[in-house]
């Protein structure tokens, strides 16, 4: 029994431990614009980000969390074939809401890259999530820890179905 425990608990602390790191790998592709952004209007306000927060409903944490396990992997799978086609160097500032931003690439990667951004707008929006609030989700987690606990809780009762 005390083996059959310690083979859970090891097996737990592994699956949080990748949940986490896929979260941690989402956010942080998240905050160097490398995910979906598709609303260039959105406009940032700091002293509203705890407001809007409070009205993100679990529904859309689920949803948002949801789309993100599913773009995750485009978005690794893109970075990737871009860096061996442009190297390292040339990724850093690609955003899907900013056209201009794929005029560094050569065809390949912006063709690579406008595959991607299509993808991710459908994955976003079969979840029921519009672009904006992706976008606005995405903004307020970025400064706003309670907002990432939700976030990674969904995601990590998503993993464990």
């Amino acid at each position: 029994m005390a083996k059959k425990m310690m083979l859970l608990t090891r097996n737990l602390s592994h699956q949080l431990t990748q949940i986490t790191l896929t979260t941690t790998l989402a956010i942080t592709g998240m905050m160097m614009g490398i995910i979906p952004e598709f609303d260039h209007n959105f406009a940032r306000l700091n002293w509203g980000y705890q407001v809007v927060a409070q009205t993100i409903t679990n529904e859309e944490i689920d949803n948002y969390a949801k789309a993100v396990l599913n773009i995750e992997p485009l978005r690794q799978q893109a970075f990737n074939d871009i860096e061996k086609i442009m190297g390292t160097n040339s990724i850093n500032n690609i955003t899907c809401d900013q056209p201009q931003s794929l005029n560094s690439l050569n065809r390949d990667a912006r063709s690579i890259a406008q595959d991607y951004c299509q993808s991710s707008q459908k994955i976003v929006e079969n979840t029921g999530l519009t672009a904006k609030k992706f976008n606005e989700i995405t903004q307020i987690a970025q400064s706003n820890q309670d907002l990432q606990r939700r976030i990674q809780n969904a995601m990590i009762q998503l993993r464990n179905k």
